[in-house]
């Protein structure tokens, strides 16, 4: 388990991290983001046009927000992607697909300028820079050079790119995690009211009552047709010490909180529906601010 987690980390700290992103679709649509958001700065009919009433989805400053900034970050990654990635991964997607795309392309003396480089980019990475210092027994870095020299002087050409490409892969590692971070940190945010629409869309599938269902399933106490008088409303239009409640407070409060809570699609309590019932059933006059 350990051993796969770890191949996972070594797979995911490289450009080709950077590469997926980078070479989607979400950088395009980043892109115009920006000046979308001044076009929705510059116009609110702009805004209103985005605004889906089915599911109660207004294009908010909040969502702008987070699609403006994730678009930033996102941008900046690819900056920095097309800027230091190494040419051999932009150009494949994997050390196969790097191979067959070059495979035809290089020559013997192509490839020879492809191995130097990189026996001395190995060799930096696991030895000193001082030529004559001494590795292993007596051999010195230089000898060492030419030994691996040596030993891939023959290759295969498909090893060979394969090595360059695997090599470039893992290069410059502070650029590539740097780079890395700007684009998932800017892909993640960029993302979150897409994740929030999909939730509300699969919220419209689950099962649900509807508000009357909730005033008459979970209402006992609402009063039967015929039955509308102040006495046998008065529990439900006075506070818990039995004080009545001015038909304004009834009409205007609860109307309030209706549309707050709609607004914000939250449940609506069965008891707010009662009140605004019983008030409208009493002929409640909120101009007059009194009872009839």
């Amino acid at each position: 388990m350990m051993e796969l987690f770890g191949k996972y980390l070594r797979t995911v700290d490289s450009w080709w991290t950077s590469r997926v992103i980078a070479h989607s679709r979400l950088p395009q649509v980043a892109a115009v983001i920006p000046t979308l958001g001044y076009i929705i700065l510059w116009s609110d009919k702009f805004g209103e046009l985005l605004q889906s009433s089915k599911l109660n989805i207004s294009f908010s400053p909040y969502r702008l927000h987070f699609i403006w900034w994730g678009a930033i970050l996102l941008l900046i990654g690819l900056l920095l992607y097309w800027s230091n990635c190494p040419r051999s991964v932009k150009r494949g997607a994997s050390a196969e697909d790097y191979i067959a795309v070059q495979l035809a392309l290089y020559d013997d003396p192509r490839l020879s300028t492809i191995l130097k480089p990189r026996v001395k980019a190995f060799l930096d990475r696991h030895t000193g820079t001082d030529p004559n210092e001494i590795l292993l027994g007596s051999l010195t870095r230089n000898r060492l050079t030419r030994a691996a020299g040596d030993m891939l002087q023959d290759p295969t050409r498909a090893d060979l790119l394969r090595f360059e490409w695997e090599d470039d892969n893992r290069s410059s590692p502070f650029m590539r995690r740097k780079t890395a971070l700007f684009m998932i940190v800017g892909t993640l945010v960029f993302l979150i009211p897409s994740f929030e629409v999909t939730l509300r869309v699969l919220a419209t599938f689950l099962p649900h009552t509807t508000k009357l269902e909730e005033l008459t399933d979970k209402s006992p106490e609402f009063p039967s047709p015929g039955s509308y008088n102040r006495e046998n409303l008065s529990h439900l239009l006075s506070d818990k010490r039995g004080n009545p409640y001015r038909c304004s407070e009834i009409l205007h409060n609860n109307r309030n909180i209706l549309e707050k809570k709609n607004s914000a699609n939250q449940p609506i309590t069965s008891s707010i529906l009662v009140q605004l019932a019983a008030a409208t059933a009493l002929g409640c006059d909120a101009s007059k601010d009194r009872w009839p």
